[in-house]
């Protein structure tokens, strides 16, 4: 998988970590793929549900020394988000 920006959310919590996805989403192209890191456990609820929100496409997470890492890809040409 191509990963075309990553977002550092690591130390950040709710809803901090969102919010600078719905940011990040802002900069890049329909079908890029954003990878965020965080190790909010809210986050495992919070940008699934975001990505449905939003009309993006959540493409999966893994889990490594406590950070979650998130694979999200841009659908939605809607700017807003």
């Amino acid at each position: 998988m191509k990963v075309n920006a990553t977002l550092d959310a690591v130390g950040l919590y709710c809803p901090v970590p969102v919010m600078l996805t719905t940011e990040k989403m802002k900069e890049l192209k329909k079908g890029d793929t954003l990878e965020i890191l965080t190790d909010d456990p809210d986050s495992l609820e919070d940008i699934p549900n975001w990505c449905k929100i939003a009309d993006h496409r959540f493409l999966k997470i893994a889990r490594e020394n406590g950070i979650y890492r998130f694979y999200l890809q841009k659908e939605s040409i809607d700017e807003s988000n």
